[in-house]
């Protein structure tokens, strides 16, 4: 073989050789059997975010995002599955949470609840919470408290007091099955808190904040809710 023979068998083969390497490895865009690329481990891997309810809880809670960051550690456990009946009860007050909250030690799982039922059982977490005020508000009184300070929470306990008697109303208007004496009750027992708060800002003092905002703020929401529920009775 001349030597410009082979000179152009070796071009030829250098050329074959290279078409054959380049073929190997190519994928083919639509196949199914190649294989899945080794994927790079990132130095800072992100984990996804939790939601705050399991998809499958039938119970939601408006806009949850926005509400955790302004009452953590105030929540209670939501881990549990409520029935339909007491998500469309709750759902319709202005503090959800608070609402299954107050109603959970008197449902069992998924169980129904009435209307009429609710309602009392948020009046009994009125009820109970207002003695714990109570409660509080003597406490808070000693000797060496300043006579201005010790004068309004007599009239904070004496505004307790008088909401207790409307929830009593209360419930002697859910019996006689009487809507109208029903609201009026609550929204009295709501005024009655309201009352003690704005006994503390009448004082107008520099620097003084009521010794019993936080338990009035419960208190607040309590009787909102009571309202909300007793609005769902239909007679």
């Amino acid at each position: 073989m001349s030597t410009e023979h082979k000179k152009s068998f070796l071009l030829f083969l250098l050329i074959t050789l290279s078409s054959f390497s380049i073929d190997a490895i190519c994928i083919p865009r639509n196949s199914t059997s190649a294989p899945s690329p080794t994927p790079i481990p990132s130095s800072s891997p992100v984990e996804s975010p939790q939601p705050f309810l399991d998809a499958t809880s039938p119970f939601k809670i408006p806009h949850v995002s926005s509400l955790v960051p302004h009452v953590s550690g105030l929540l209670p456990s939501l881990s549990v599955t409520v029935g339909a009946g007491v998500q469309k009860i709750c759902d319709s007050t202005s503090y959800p949470v608070e609402c299954v909250d107050s109603l959970l030690p008197h449902i069992s799982g998924e169980a129904s609840l009435d209307v009429i039922s609710a309602v009392k059982f948020q009046m009994e977490a009125f009820s109970k919470a207002i003695e714990q005020a109570i409660a509080n508000a003597t406490n808070l009184k000693d000797p060496s408290t300043e006579k201005m300070i010790a004068n309004t929470i007599d009239a904070c306990i004496e505004s307790y007091t008088d909401s207790q008697d409307c929830l009593k109303k209360a419930l002697e208007a859910i019996a006689a099955h009487d809507i109208g004496t029903l609201n009026s009750e609550l929204s009295a027992a709501l005024t009655g808190i309201v009352t003690c708060d704005d006994g503390f800002e009448e004082l107008q003092v520099p620097g003084l904040k009521s010794p019993v905002a936080e338990i009035d703020q419960k208190l607040q929401k309590l009787a909102s809710n009571c309202l909300a529920i007793g609005k769902l009775l239909q007679w």
